[in-house]
């Protein structure tokens, strides 16, 4: 199984697995969310920095706004992954909640029950070892997508109350405003406000769940690079590349190939503007082409520097040994490699893209995303409005019959 795979099904099980958590939904409301991010390890940010995600708010937690804050290479104090579960402003000025918090599809899991005043986050976080994370990139780099999960749930429900004046107005209302309502004991008026909130519920779906997305902008780069007269370069002989994007505000790279003076070979990074003075992500992969037989990774690695910084990289292969691999590798004294170059200098781009909706009658969820319907939809959609412009245009011309016979 692929990581892909892997994702797909933690995304499909984890309503399930939230559900398990839950014996009586009435009685212990719940909010869930996921958050997705994609390109999470060319995240630009450096150690004791942070995003968050979108805001939602849970209406089964009294309509209290909510966000998760995500530190992408750890706290001052640590070097994991850590994401915190924070509480927007919002009444009430407490709430007590019990809330599960995962990062990455390990199976490490944060359950802990505490209140919550506003813009206060959790005593607990969720971490994941960085090196595991990137290690499984490496494995699937299609598919560099770092997920969080978190389920909320409120430990102290309390029916939410209409307006006294709303009910009186409704009691008056069913007896033909005959009836005064401000004599009524407070019992019946609860009592009346209950049903209310009940009948409500079932008629109006609540949102039960939502889902989150991050994009860290990358930009790419795949390009070939031949080294002309290799088994004669002298030490320290440069061959330099730049690499321009079509984008202004991208940076200019300046990419060096050069032989050491213990005849290893070396390829440096630096960046041309030097505007960057904060710092933003490279993710360099280097190969040799071969002339028969497929190509050879000689590095793969990822820095984050910025533009006052030179990157020294090692190929960890020396030029003799080319040279005793000529056939394989040097084609005219030509040596090629394959480079592919991203980076990462932009801001992240975040949205709340799906959500469920639950209603107390049926408990059934309907998801409701935010991208463009399906063809199913505009299907229905047109079939409908065919249906009804047939019926009107038959009322019309029924009418007209009837008025030509009459006249």
């Amino acid at each position: 199984m692929n990581r892909r795979d892997s994702i797909s099904i933690v995304q499909e099980n984890l309503k399930d697995l939230w559900d398990d958590d839950i014996k009586n939904p009435t009685e212990n409301e719940s909010f869930g969310i996921v958050w997705r991010i994609t390109n999470y390890t060319m995240c630009k940010l450096k150690k004791g920095e942070y995003f968050d995600s979108p805001i939602f708010v849970a209406d089964s937690l009294q309509n209290t706004n909510w966000y998760l804050r995500l530190y992408p290479r750890g706290e001052r104090n640590c070097d994991a992954i850590v994401c915190y579960l924070v509480r927007g402003n919002s009444f009430p000025d407490s709430i007590t909640v019990r809330y599960k918090l995962s990062v990455g599809i390990s199976k490490q899991c944060v359950d802990q029950v505490q209140t919550f005043e506003i813009y206060s986050q959790s005593s607990i976080p969720a971490c994941a070892r960085r090196n595991e994370v990137l290690e499984e990139v490496r494995k699937y780099p299609l598919v560099d997508i770092l997920l969080i999960d978190c389920r909320i749930w409120n430990c102290h429900v309390k029916v939410r109350k209409e307006s006294i004046f709303d009910v009186k107005s409704l009691i008056s209302y069913l007896h033909n405003n005959e009836y005064n309502a401000d004599n009524l004991p407070q019992e019946v008026l609860h009592s009346t406000i209950d049903e209310m909130e009940a009948l409500k519920r079932k008629l109006r779906p609540y949102p039960e769940s939502c889902s989150a997305y991050t994009r860290i902008p990358v930009e790419r780069w795949y390009f070939l690079w031949s080294i002309k007269r290799f088994s004669e370069r002298q030490p320290n002989e440069k061959e330099t590349i730049t690499v321009i994007s079509v984008s202004e505000s991208a940076p200019k790279i300046l990419v060096t190939f050069f032989v050491d003076d213990k005849g290893d070979l070396e390829m440096n990074i630096r960046e041309l503007t030097g505007k960057y003075g904060s710092s933003f992500t490279v993710n360099f992969n280097i190969q040799l082409v071969g002339i028969h037989e497929r190509n050879f990774e000689v590095r793969q690695d990822m820095l984050l520097f910025s533009s006052d910084e030179i990157w020294k990289i090692p190929l960890n292969i020396s030029q003799t040994d080319i040279v005793r691999l000529e056939d394989r590798f040097l084609l005219d004294d030509k040596l090629t490699f394959r480079c592919e170059l991203s980076v990462s200098y932009e801001n992240e781009v975040s949205n709340i893209d799906s959500c469920s909706y639950v209603s107390d009658d049926s408990k059934s969820v309907n998801s409701i995303g935010y991208s463009q319907p399906n063809a199913h939809s505009k299907l229905h959609s047109v079939v409908s409005n065919m249906k009804i412009l047939s019926f009107i245009c038959f009322i019309s011309f029924l009418i007209a019959f009837i008025y030509d016979a009459l006249t």
